[in-house]
């Protein structure tokens, strides 16, 4: 979709995100990890529009995503020039160390930090320790880190279901 639309193709748009958004600092002291799922249009004055995110990862970095793609105002096939005005949806990872490249993904955005990130086994192994302690305060905040990463994990929504439902 990004090759029909963005002028310079995928990869230049991937680059230009990399280089263009900054991880908030609060996302990487506390080690925001994930996938970012969104959607937008572009109008005829060549302009991002209409931001539908389907997944938040929060601690500002939709408010990233979007002021760096605002700024590719210009940078988009024209109306009328092979852009059917159909929505642009986009999977983008945010890692920090290199610690997280799920399948399937338009662009990653890595960011090298001193900051400690849990990886998925550490988080899956507190979430079990918090479960069989019955403390789902905790087993959730675990699995809402996994989710972030996994959004579409249906065993994780499933065990989020059955937390919830507990607290």
């Amino acid at each position: 979709m990004l090759n029909a639309n963005y002028l310079n193709g995928e990869v230049a748009f991937c680059d230009y995100l990399s280089a263009k958004i900054k991880y908030p600092k609060k996302a990487k002291m506390n080690g925001v990890i994930g996938l970012s799922v969104f959607s937008f249009s572009v109008d005829c004055e060549n302009t991002p529009e209409n931001f539908i995110f389907t997944t938040k990862l929060g601690s500002k970095i939709e408010e990233e995503i979007k002021k760096a793609i605002l700024s590719t105002k210009g940078n988009w096939k024209e109306c009328g020039k092979g852009n059917s005005g159909s929505r642009i949806n986009l999977k983008i990872a945010f890692s920090i160390n290199f610690l997280y490249s799920p399948d399937e993904v338009d662009c990653v955005i890595d960011e090298v930090s001193r900051f400690k990130v849990l990886e998925d086994a550490a988080l899956q192994k507190k979430m079990e320790v918090a479960l069989k302690g019955k403390d789902f305060k905790k087993a959730k905040n675990a699995l809402e880190l996994l989710l972030k990463r996994y959004p579409f994990n249906e065993g994780y929504q499933n065990k989020m279901l059955e937390i919830k439902s507990n607290l």
